[in-house]
């Protein structure tokens, strides 16, 4: 029992490592091909050096994928391992989830002390959108690593003065720049926060030392862009959802600002889709409507706002301490405190608040610092609840904690009763009886005077369970599932997750095995009054499978089997066939990479075979494919009498 006691701290962190690990790994070979995008791309990454630094999306090096190649590198070393597989990508991103909940224990833990690091640890590991971003071979998890490592060097620098610190946590916020460009620099603010305004030196060496870090960030950050947009363009594929070909570009527009003021890109050369709002089936936001309540909106509110209220009240906290803190070390500690999870939370809040468009599972860049704060908050009213039952000063300050947990489980009530009543039945009437046991045992310590006994701690305990049950079921309700790893959202997601469809357009649901019905050119899922058009395909992929066959067997060896709209349609084909196949439109279908002129040249030159025309491709390529290529008629591989696109054999093209 010595023992135990003595390494108790060590004992609780290893299970809620254990917990963190059942819950992302839980049933993750069930997840096929994942994000089929993400694992054709590591997939073509293996088979070239050219490949692999470009990040081709195919093997024919015809265009990148919409990510810098770093995120992807450590995803080739687990394929090389163990086979490129959903499960096999998604691991770098499960090993870097346990990691994070460590590296936020360690984080909280040296300010606060161990069971405000463990509780902090624990309601990550319980954050649904957390598991469900992770459960997949996306790059957030890699991200969140690597951001929650800059601000640990950036606390360090702060409180030593420490240049080489500071350094190091510009460097590795550089480094998730090159894992998603500008959702890293999320972090930045609090960096810059922390070290300016408490670091341990003279106000004019903060200056120098961050200008000698910015350079540093900036090297760093744009190295591989800059890099690639030196290259010539004929000797690299094209930048996969730029506008310009430009790796810059699509780190400062469709990863940068286009996230935020949702700008629309129209009216792409290859006339598949018309701007991302058609791409996302008419709503690219999926956070619903913009405001300032929108974390807590029927979209949102699920996926990671449990202990939102309960951070702004840690937020609150740390501000009262700050401005009643009488000594000046003390105080600047606090204040670094302060200003290192509000300059986090604060710019989040604000970007997801009015974002245009962005997708639910960004929000695993918040839930560390919700866990965090949601942490504090518990811990100063215990403070507070202790202290001024000893002091008798500021009495009101006793009510801290017992409105801590009614507020903190009032919320979840809400979220549970407006958007899932029937979950609500079973979870209300639990979360009301714990937290009321809480509260009324709360009193009781209060009156007995037993702030400092186990029994207040075995209260504060009952306390937690009331507002973490209710998460907790959530989460391990997403490590049950295994569905929509494009786009992964937490368990009962309040809209539906709509996988990309071959026109930019999205199923009506996540049921693969339903006939997905095809928009007509005004983007309506309807046929003018006719039968609606139906295909059974495999999910992420339109090309029915008999035509899919009969392309592979009579593949001739060309640098591209099949041209066809978007890397949607492409990904599962490659992977499941083992082809290269150009995404002319890159990933939605939108991109302008080819005029008519090159892409007659690469005909002639042999290297593209057939040609897929969708019903909705109007471009000018699709007008001389038809008057030039071969029709493939679908009696020939064995389609239906019905067409959702025609293929055209461009052999006699060739020169």
């Amino acid at each position: 029992m010595a023992w135990i006691k003595r390494h108790r701290n060590n004992i609780l962190l290893g299970l809620i490592l254990m917990l963190t690990a059942v819950l992302l790994f839980n049933r993750i070979g069930k997840i096929g091909d994942g994000n089929a995008y993400y694992t054709a791309t590591v997939s073509s990454m293996l088979t070239s050096w050219h490949n692999f630094f470009y990040a081709s999306f195919d093997p024919g090096g015809f265009i990148t994928v919409d990510k810098p190649a770093l995120g992807f590198w450590l995803q080739c070393l687990f394929g090389l391992i163990f086979g490129v597989h959903g499960w096999s990508l998604a691991l770098p991103g499960i090993l870097c989830s346990i990691a994070s909940v460590f590296v936020l224990y360690k984080l909280v833990a040296r300010y606060f002390g161990e069971p405000t690091g463990l509780l902090a640890a624990l309601m990550l590991a319980l954050t649904p959108i957390f598991v469900a971003a992770t459960r997949t071979n996306n790059l957030d998890a890699s991200l969140v690593l690597v951001c929650l490592l800059a601000v640990w060097a950036a606390v360090i620098a702060a409180e030593k003065g420490s240049l080489k610190h500071l350094i190091l946590a510009a460097a590795l916020i550089g480094v998730g720049f090159n894992i998603k460009m500008l959702q890293a620099f999320l972090y930045l603010p609090a960096i810059y926060l922390v070290y300016f305004f408490t670091a341990k030196t003279k106000w004019t060496t903060r200056l120098w030392h961050l200008a000698v870090a910015t350079g540093v960030l900036l090297i760093l950050s744009l190295s591989w862009c800059v890099i690639v947009d030196l290259t010539p363009a004929d000797s690299r594929p094209y930048i996969g959802s730029s506008q310009t070909n430009s790796a810059i570009e699509l780190a400062l527009g469709y990863n940068g600002l286009s996230r935020l003021l949702g700008a629309v890109r129209g009216g792409a050369g290859s006339g598949m889709v018309s701007s991302l709002t058609t791409m996302n089936g008419g709503a690219p936001n999926e956070g619903g409507d913009v405001g300032v309540l929108r974390l807590f909106n029927a979209d949102m509110a699920a996926q990671a706002s449990w202990l939102l209220v309960s951070a702004l009240l840690g937020l609150l906290a740390l501000l009262y301490r700050t401005l009643t803190e009488k000594d000046k070390d003390a105080r600047r500690g606090v204040l670094r405190q302060l200003l290192l999870w509000g300059g986090l939370l604060a710019p989040m809040v604000v970007f997801f608040s009015v974002a245009q468009f962005f997708h639910r599972y960004y929000l695993i860049m918040l839930a560390p610092v919700i866990a965090a704060l949601a942490a504090i908050a518990v811990r100063e009213a215990m403070r507070l609840f202790a202290r001024d039952g000893e002091t008798g000063r500021n009495r009101w300050m006793n009510l801290a904690l017992p409105i801590l947990f009614a507020v903190s489980a009032g919320v979840e009530i809400y979220i549970l009763s407006a958007y899932y009543p029937d979950q609500a039945r079973v979870l209300v009437p639990i979360i009301a009886t714990i937290s009321a046991l809480a509260i009324g045992g709360l009193i009781a310590v209060k009156r007995l005077k037993r702030e400092d006994k186990p029994i207040f701690k075995a209260v504060v305990a009952v306390g937690l369970l009331a507002i973490l049950v209710t998460p907790g079921v959530w989460s391990v309700m997403t490590s049950f599932e295994a569905r929509n790893n494009v786009v992964p959202t937490a368990w009962l997601s309040q809209t539906a997750n709509r996988p990309y469809a071959q026109d930019g357009g999205v199923r009506p649901d996540n049921n693969a095995d339903r006939p997905y019905q095809m928009p007509n050119s005004d983007g309506n899922h309807q046929n003018d009054g006719a039968p609606p058009v139906q295909l059974n395909i495999r999910l992420g992929s339109s090309l029915p499978d008999n035509l899919v066959r009969y392309l592979v067997e009579h593949d001739i060896g060309a640098r591209w089997l099949v041209a066809v709209p978007n890397a949607n349609i492409a990904g599962p084909v490659m992977l499941e066939y083992d082809v290269s196949i150009m995404a002319l439109g890159g990933f939605a279908g939108n991109d302008d990479v080819l005029d008519l002129e090159g892409f007659m040249s690469l005909v002639e030159s042999g290297q593209l075979q057939y040609y897929w025309i969708a019903i909705t491709d109007k471009s000018e390529i699709a007008r001389w494919v038809e008057q030039n290529g071969a029709v493939i008629e679908p009696t020939v591989w064995g389609g239906e009498v019905y067409k959702t696109g025609t293929l055209y054999d461009l052999t006699g093209l060739f020169q």
